[in-house]
């Protein structure tokens, strides 16, 4: 089966697990005899470039300044993507498509995918399918407020974005949806996502490089390797250990 993964980074050039986890589904999958191909962003190289399977076409940015400048760089890229997206459809023509983090390099990646027609599967292990407004260009685009320059910026963006053949309309369709987690899917359907069919599955440990240990003493140290985030509940494994050491 072809599959067309999409996530903002890869690795080599990685900035968390989530990424680590995309490389290790292509390979097993890639090791079951599918053809896979991936397409990332330039993060970590000079200028877009093929290593093998890997297309790195993409734009991405880990932070985009809050404003006007940065909303019209955050619709570029939303562009700039949509035309790597489209490239890569043309060129592979895959199955299905297995969108990943789409975070830092535009959710308007996803509007893309569903148009095209071929299944669109998502893996969701952050909170960025309940949070589409923090996408500058979704959230300029649903905001009807503000100030005459903001409502005036997205008519003009609106209008560029629809003449890309970028814009887009109406809620997203996560049929096929892998949540790492109840807490995200949960979320995910509070904030009106409809993914009621989706699947929780959780990340997988090789136990074959963790030796699980009995200890026979009191644990007084605790190490969280991990983003301190609230999302992340490095909060509930203080508190869990807290509790243990009173106990």
């Amino acid at each position: 089966m072809k599959f067309l993964v999409v996530s903002n980074f890869y690795p080599p050039h990685f900035i968390g697990g989530y990424e680590l986890g995309c490389r290790d589904v292509v390979d097993r999958l890639r090791e079951r005899g599918h053809d896979v191909q991936v397409l990332t962003s330039t993060y970590g190289v000079p200028c877009p470039v093929v290593e093998g399977h890997v297309y790195r076409w993409m734009d991405a940015a880990l932070r985009a300044p809050g404003s006007i400048r940065g909303y019209w760089q955050a619709v570029r890229r939303a562009v700039v993507n949509s035309r790597a997206f489209r490239r890569v459809i043309e060129q592979f023509q895959p199955e299905l498509i297995y969108i990943w983090n789409p975070c830092y390099s535009g959710t308007t990646i996803c509007w893309d995918a569903e148009k095209t027609g071929i299944p669109v599967a998502y893996f969701v292990s952050d909170p960025w399918l309940s949070q589409l407004e923090a996408d500058m260009v979704i959230g300029l685009l649903r905001s009807f407020g503000g100030s005459w320059r903001r409502r005036l910026m997205r008519l003009a963006a609106a209008a560029y974005l629809t003449i890309r053949g970028v814009r887009p309309r109406g809620p997203l369709n996560p049929r096929l949806a892998q949540f790492c987690s109840r807490f995200l899917l949960n979320q995910a359907m509070e904030t009106g996502i409809h993914c009621r069919q989706a699947d929780v599955i959780h990340w997988g440990v090789d136990t074959s490089a963790v030796v699980p240990a009995t200890p026979t003493w009191r644990p007084t140290r605790l190490l969280y390797v991990g983003q301190i985030a609230e999302h992340k509940g490095s909060h509930t494994a203080l508190a869990a250990f807290a509790a243990f050491a009173r106990n």
